[in-house]
Parts: C-alpha cells; structure tokens; sequence
C-alpha cells in the first residue's frame, strides 16, 4: 500500500466516527476536583455521623435523621461553596475574554484608520 492510499483510509476512519464517539467539554481541573472531594466529604461526613451515632446508643431512627439532617446542611453548604466557586471562575473567563476582544477590536481600528 502507498502512503497516500493510508492517509485515505486514516480520513475515512475518522470521518465515519460518530459524533457521539467524541469527548463531551469537560469543566477545569480546579472545579472537578472541588465536586468530586465534596461529594466524596460530603458521604464520608453522612456514615460517619451515622455510625457515631448508632455507636452512642441512639435509635436506628434517630441515627437517620441526623445523619440526614447532617448530609442536608453539609451539602447545602459545600453546594453554595461549588457555586461560588464556578462563578467565580466563569466571570474570570468571561473577563479575560472581553479583555481580548477589545484588544483585538482596538487593534483592528488602528488598521482600518
């Protein structure tokens, strides 16, 4: 086979992958770690508090709501620190954007005056 009848079926095989095959944009290194430690706190806080409880004495009940009560605020609240988090970020991104499209945009004025 010749080099060019290769690159041929090299295109062909990648032009027939569907589009679905292809990786989905994932979210920065900072943000997927950030979700993925406070999911990973966040079941971690929940058996523990359970198992604390059941240890002590308490209901099989009584254990279950706190540890429930204890997973609704802990999540609520490592949510809201996610949630800054990420807008924080999107604005930084949006800001730098901006950023270089007025410089792009000064940049072409110059040019066309």
């Amino acid at each position: 086979m010749s080099k060019s009848s290769k690159t041929t079926q090299t295109d062909q095989a990648t032009a027939a992958k569907p589009a679905s095959s292809q990786t989905a944009p994932r979210a920065p290194l900072l943000l997927e770690m950030t979700i993925t430690l406070s999911q990973l706190g966040l079941v971690i806080a929940g058996t523990s508090i359970f198992a604390l409880s059941l240890q002590a004495g308490a209901d099989l009940i009584t254990s279950a709501l706190r540890s429930g009560a204890a997973v609704l605020v802990v999540g609520l609240v490592l949510w809201l620190v996610n949630w800054l988090l990420a807008r924080g970020s999107l604005e930084a991104v949006m800001r730098q954007m901006r950023e270089a499209d007025q410089h792009d945009s000064h940049g072409t004025l110059d040019v066309n005056a």
